[in-house]
This record gives C-alpha cells, sequence and structure tokens, in this order.
C-alpha cells in the first residue's frame, strides 16, 4: 500500500470514529481519496462542497489535475495513479461524477472526480489531444487531434470512433466548444486569427475570422447570451464575440493575463475563470472583464484546461 493510501486510510478511521464519537468534525476529515494530503490550510485532500464551488485545472508540467474550491483555496492535485504525462484539455459529467483528460501523450483519460478508477480510454489514431468537450446528453465526447488536423468523436467509453477531418479550415485545431441545441462545435486554430464552426458530424464548416486574434486557445460558450470566449496566448487577452464571430471585444482583464489557455465560465453568477500556463495562476473577472483578481493555488503547473462546478 502506497504511503498516500496509507494516510488515506487512517484519516478514514479517525474521521468515522470522531464523527460516531459526536467529535466536530476534524481539519483532516475529507474523502477525497484520489487526491493526496498536504494542501494548506483547511482539508487537507480536498475542497470543501459547500458554495463556492469547485475547479478542475489540467497542470501540463505538472503532470496532474488540480481541484481547487472557486475562491482559490483547498488545492490539491492528483496525476491520476500517474497515468498524466502532458495534459491540456478537461471536461466534466457532473451527473456521473466523472473527468475527462485530453493528454498529448497518455490519450484520454477518464477518472472519478474524486481521482479513483482511472483508465485511458481505447481511442486509436491519436496525435497530440488537445481540447475536449462532451455531450452527455448523446454519450459524445469530442477531442481536438492537433497532430493531425481532426476532430475525433467518440462515445464516452471510447469505442465507435469517427475522425472528422478539420484541416481545411483549421489546421491546428487546439480548443472547441459545444453548442448540442444547435447542433454545432466551435473550433479554435493555434497561430491564425480565426475559428471555425461545424455541425456536430463535421459538415458545414464555417471560417468565423476576426482582426483582435493571433494565437487562440481554450474557448467557453454563454449560449444564453449568444457569446463566445476566446483565450488568446500571443497577446494576453480573451477576446468575447457573438457566436457568429461579430461584435468582438477585447478583453485585458486587468492585465492579469500571462499567456492564457483554458477558459470556463459561471454564467449564473457573470464571472470567468482563466488559466495563465507561464505564472501558473488562474485570474477570475466578471464577464465584461472587470473585477480581475489572481487566483495563487499552490498546486498550479503550467495550467492549461479549466472545468468548473459552479
Amino acid at each position: 500500500m502506497k504511503e498516500s493510501d496509507r494516510h488515506t486510510h487512517r484519516v478514514r478511521i479517525a474521521c468515522i470514529f470522531a464523527l460516531l464519537s459526536g467529535i466536530a468534525l476534524l481539519a483532516g476529515c475529507c474523502f477525497c481519496i484520489g487526491f493526496p494530503p498536504g494542501t494548506p490550510g483547511g482539508c487537507p485532500t480536498c475542497p470543501p462542497s459547500g458554495s463556492d464551488g469547485v475547479m478542475y485545472v489540467a497542470n501540463n508540467t505538472g503532470r496532474s489535475v488540480t481541484r481547487a474550491s472557486l475562491a482559490g483555496t483547498f488545492g490539491a492535485a492528483s496525476t491520476l495513479d500517474g497515468t498524466l504525462n502532458y495534459p491540456s484539455g478537461i471536461a466534466l459529467n457532473a451527473s456521473a461524477g466523472e473527468m475527462f483528460v485530453a493528454d498529448a501523450f497518455a490519450g484520454i483519460v477518464k477518472a472519478n472526480l474524486d481521482g479513483t478508477e482511472v483508465e485511458t480510454l481505447p481511442v486509436s489514431g491519436l496525435s497530440n489531444p488537445e481540447g475536449i468537450a462532451l455531450d452527455t446528453v448523446a454519450g459524445k465526447l469530442y477531442v481536438t487531434n492537433r497532430g493531425r488536423g481532426e476532430v475525433i468523436v467518440a462515445n464516452l467509453d471510447g469505442s465507435d470512433k469517427t475522425a472528422i477531418d478539420v484541416s481545411d479550415l483549421i489546421s491546428h485545431p487546439y480548443g472547441i466548444a459545444l453548442d448540442v441545441g444547435a447542433g454545432k462545435m466551435y473550433v479554435s486554430s493555434a497561430g491564425n486569427a480565426a475559428l471555425a464552426v461545424f455541425n456536430l458530424d463535421g459538415t458545414g464548416g464555417e471560417l468565423l475570422a476576426w482582426s483582435s486574434q493571433y494565437d487562440s486557445r481554450g474557448i467557453a460558450l454563454d449560449l444564453a447570451a449568444g457569446k463566445m470566449y476566446v483565450t488568446d496566448l500571443l497577446y494576453n487577452s480573451v477576446v468575447v464575440a457573438n457566436l457568429d464571430g461579430s461584435n468582438e471585444k477585447v478583453l485585458d482583464l486587468g492585465g492579469l493575463l500571462d499567456e492564457p489557455w483554458g477558459i470556463a465560465l459561471d454564467v449564473a453568477e457573470a464571472k470567468m475563470y482563466v488559466t495563465n500556463t507561464k505564472s501558473s495562476t488562474v485570474v477570475v473577472a466578471n464577464l465584461d472583464g472587470t473585477s480581475a483578481e489572481v487566483l495563487h493555488i499552490a498546486t498550479l503547473s503550467s495550467p492549461m484546461g479549466i472545468a468548473i462546478l459552479p
């Protein structure tokens, strides 16, 4: 048994004893057993599941996933049993309690939200997978396959894989976001001022060109407002535009962005969360770019993809 597992076992016994004895909850009583102990402050293994909400962040050089509260506290990292090598994209299936991580070398890794029951999905033909998005209603995952200019579509268990060639419009696909209701997927392209929208089956591709962006990475959609938010790695900004690419606006988030990559929206609270790969931080701001602040989470290491559970 690994030392971290021994620690978790001891903590569980202590916590169960404490609860049965009517003793107040101890600082170490937390059962997110896939995330190792040692987090400074509060619960040592995972953030609380209260009103703060939770973020999951793929640490590229850290070869791990960080779980933290949306306030930036209680950050803990898991290597998902050592399977991660170069993780970039991350997506959550909240109803099933699962996370899916796109890893450039390990492929597509699935695990429970607590970091347990880790498996690498049997998806063939992957070459530098970067972004990932889920259609949980149809039971499908969508992955940008950067090395081959494709979007890979498969069942959530990795079966029934289809490769969609998007290279005519997007030569190096990175980020991906879905509008399932409209049957659309949005794919970003690194290194040029473009973003493309396709039907979910890959047909009807259309390039959405704009002047403000050069190196697009993460994409997030506010479907109720009809807006997309795209990170620009080169110009340290977030570009917000209508879903057809019009009415673009560049947000610098108070100058706090430092090679931004991933982005996630909490539409109900009108907040965005953006990862800074260079400074290993997360910036939270209003959707209009105001009131930005930096969250320093100790376990972040070149963070890329981010997903949240508000």
